[in-house]
């Protein structure tokens, strides 16, 4: 056999058998999130800051604390403070 025909079918191989491994990559991936969901398990993303500290981030805002003083008081960073305070006055 010629050893071109040989290494060129050994690359088909390889190819294919990558190709089966990140389909099945893909589809353990939607396995994995179909039962996070359906657990109600966290899904990813950032965390979320608790509705008692949003409220006292908007208490403080409404007694006329500025967003420096209420990330020192609260810890919380002021983007976080700033999209929660956007967040409060559109509703």
């Amino acid at each position: 056999m010629n050893p071109l025909i040989q290494i060129t079918s050994i690359f088909k191989i390889l190819y294919e058998l990558d190709n089966l491994e990140d389909k099945s990559l893909g589809e353990r991936k939607k396995e994995q999130l179909l039962r996070r969901k359906l657990s109600g398990s966290n899904l990813g993303g950032r965390p979320k800051i608790s509705t008692l500290k949003e409220s006292l981030v908007i208490r403080l805002r409404n007694e006329g604390y500025s967003y420096r003083s209420i990330r020192s008081q609260t810890g919380i960073a002021l983007s976080t403070i700033r999209r929660v305070i956007l967040e409060g006055e559109l509703t």
